[in-house]
């Protein structure tokens, strides 16, 4: 009885909302041209009539209140039929968020229609289920295929063409079995080719699939898909993706150095971890990818497997295939960065597994969680370690530390063994420990300091301004609340608060640079949250979802940035005023001979990959070596190597004094050896070269 009246409402209130949608809709058509006779008025300067003004107004009271009485008698039909009410109102609801959109009244009148079917065929029975949740990523898909087809004209029109051809094609194969292939229509998507034929194959893939009915399991596709979508969403190459030259010079300059023969840390410190800051450039330049735009496209397709890491996360939290489905498909709109970002990828990995040997109690998750946070901080230390923390927190509380150490072990030994086949083991614990780990005070930028956007009462404000620092402090405060019934013994239920802590430890982020680095588990955890919640309090979960999902803003997400992506011309790789300080270092570069080189005192170490010239300091910025040992280090790098004939002092384009500290200071003893034996030679375009006295 209160599930008739909550869905006899939901129509009455859609009905209505439609009526007011069709009033905003016909409101232009009554905005008259002023007439002669009219009194003097600001609208008549502005050139219209009063009477327009009345007749809009009138017409949204009187819309509304029919439709609402219609709703009314609607109700009465559709209530029966469970589907067709919320279908009928969904659809209904649709028609003000198209006007947001830049709708207009033919999409509003589309609606309408799309309505008046679902009442016409309420007695069909398309046996909707939990399974029909892969239909949000057959929509997309389709919508993908309709702009490439420019079916639709607008954005929005598209879209709404799209859902209601998979609306009318999931009633005609009533069994959400058959839609399970549909997704893969994604990978035709994917590379850029002649749109219309990416288009008809992702179609025949989305609406012929169904009718053969083929039965594959979910948590097989739902991986897979959600790493399609984000690739297709980009497109192969990607347009929007461009060069930053100071964050770039750490991972394309120790690449590039490792091509020439030179060994990680011993050589060349990768400053963010091994795989993320050298091996995986070195192993796309080995197979061939020798421009940076295909090096930093080669990164971003990596990235993705972010994607992936979250889904395997809310998985692991809920146990709900779908739920994980649901769960990333909201990341893409409320954190899209954090499902291209390559570096925290393995460390969310490790969190899930974290989380799914809490929940299944099973010690075989906690090794393979040691494994995956080995590999965590290979790929970026900070991660790595933020991860490292939190599982040895659960797999204490779990009574798994051994099988959590079992798996760091399994992990660790054989890459030391690796490292120490290739001959920079030491370097590489040494650099960790003593450099990397113990140079990262030099990171801190200011004291401590409540986010100015936590300042504010509105609770709905400070969650559309930062809902990363406001996510924090209920991680902190929901997670020690939870844990706090069992502290020292693990529950089944733990998973989003072990998730809580996570994002806790990786505020450290915060406290150093002022980075919110635990964003890219905000969504995870706020969906397991919530999940938790609805066994509990069932009503608050629901308006806590539903604020979640307008701070996301969906519809943007698909009528705004979808195409915009897809159409989407290739962007350029560096600004002007970067382009011209590489063409005056190319000019310099003209004056060396082929062996030489220079020493990089400006954080633009990426010019050594560009000008295809050797990087003779170990360091690839200046911040790495404010030691004073560093200091005297990198001297006798220079001092020894006689084909280093300059040094750069300033390359405008790059973060040549990162924090506003100048390099002078933070590295004294250097600058004083590069004024005593270098002397001003070169100066285009702002970018200055000294010379080798």
């Amino acid at each position: 009885m209160r599930e008739d009246a909550a869905l006899s409402w939901s129509v009455r209130a859609s009905t209505a909302a439609f009526g007011f949608s069709l009033a905003i809709a016909i409101a232009p058509r009554l905005q008259f041209a002023a007439r002669p006779s009219d009194p003097l008025s600001a609208l008549k300067l502005a050139g219209y009539r009063p009477s327009g003004l009345i007749l809009q107004f009138a017409l949204a009271v009187l819309l509304t209140a029919a439709l609402a009485i219609a709703g009314e008698r609607i109700a009465r039909l559709l209530v029966p039929h469970r589907w067709a009410a919320i279908s009928y109102s969904v659809a209904l609801l649709l028609a003000p968020i198209a006007l947001m959109h830049f709708g207009n009244l033919r999409h509003v009148l589309l609606l309408g229609v799309a309505a008046a079917a679902i009442v016409f065929l309420r007695r069909v029975e398309p046996q909707f289920t939990r399974g029909d949740v892969i239909l949000i990523l057959t929509t997309l898909s389709c919508h993908i295929a309709f702009l490439d087809l420019d079916f639709g004209g607008t954005p929005v029109a598209t879209f709404l063409r799209a859902a209601i051809a998979v609306f009318i094609a999931r009633l005609l194969v009533r069994d959400s079995e058959a839609w399970v292939l549909t997704p893969l229509a994604l990978a035709a998507q994917i590379v850029r080719i002649t749109p219309w034929i990416s288009a008809a194959i992702a179609l025949v893939i989305l609406f012929g699939t169904p009718f053969l009915k083929f039965r594959v399991s979910r948590r097989i596709i739902y991986p897979i898909a959600v790493v399609l979508y984000p690739l297709a969403v980009l497109q192969i190459p990607p347009a929007a993706n461009s060069a930053n030259f100071f964050e770039d010079s750490h991972n394309i300059v120790v690449a590039g150095e490792m091509m020439r023969g030179e060994k990680p840390y011993a050589d060349i410190i990768p400053t963010h971890g091994l795989l993320s800051d050298g091996v995986i450039d070195y192993v796309a330049m080995q197979l061939g990818a020798d421009s940076l735009r295909s090096l930093l496209d080669i990164r971003l397709i990596a990235g993705t497997i972010s994607s992936l890491a979250i889904f395997c996360l809310v998985l692991a939290a809920t146990g709900s295939a779908e739920m994980a489905l649901l769960g990333t498909l909201l990341a893409f709109c409320l954190s899209p960065g954090a499902v291209i970002w390559l570096r925290p990828s393995a460390a969310l990995f490790a969190l899930a597994a974290m989380v799914a040997g809490t929940r299944l109690r099973s010690r075989r998750y906690f090794l393979i969680a040691g494994a995956l946070v080995v590999v965590a901080y290979l790929l970026s230390v900070d991660f790595g370690i933020y991860s490292a923390i939190a599982g040895v927190f659960a797999a204490f509380r779990a009574r798994a530390l051994r099988a959590f150490a079992i798996g760091v072990a399994a992990a660790l030994i054989p890459a030391l063994l690796i490292f120490a086949i290739f001959g920079f083991v030491a370097d590489f614990i040494t650099v960790n420990l003593f450099e990397i780990l113990g140079g990262h005070g030099v990171y801190f930028v200011r004291p401590l300091e409540i986010p100015e956007c936590l300042r504010s009462p509105a609770f709905v404000n400070t969650l559309e301004r930062c809902i990363e620092a406001m996510t924090w402090v209920l991680a902190l405060i929901a997670s020690s609340i939870a844990l706090a019934r069992s502290p020292l013994r693990a529950k089944r239920s733990d998973g989003p608060w072990l998730i809580g802590v996570w994002i806790v430890v990786a505020g450290a982020s915060f406290v150093e640079r002022g980075n919110y680095h635990f964003f890219v588990a905000v969504t995870p955890f706020i969906v397991s949250a919530l999940f938790v919640m609805r066994r509990y309090a069932r009503t608050v979960a629901i308006v806590l979802a539903v604020i979640i999902v307008l701070r996301a803003e969906p519809f943007r997400h698909v009528i705004t940035v979808v195409p915009q992506l897809r159409a989407a011309k290739r962007s350029r790789l560096f600004d002007a005023r970067t382009e011209a300080s590489i063409a005056a270092a190319k000019h310099f570069a003209a004056m060396l001979k082929p062996d030489e080189t220079f020493a990089d005192f400006s954080n633009s170490a990426l010019l050594y990959w560009l000008l295809k010239r050797d990087c003779p300091l170990r360091q690839v910025e200046v911040a790495n070596y404010q030691s004073i040992e560093a200091q005297r280090e990198v001297i006798q790098r220079i001092e020894r190597n006689p084909r280093v004939r300059a040094v750069l002092v300033a390359f405008p384009g790059s973060e040549q004094n990162v924090d506003g500290i100048p390099n002078s200071a933070r590295a004294p003893l250097v600058w004083s050896y590069l004024r005593q034996h270098f002397t001003p030679s070169f100066d285009e375009a702002g970018v200055v070269f000294w010379k080798r006295r």
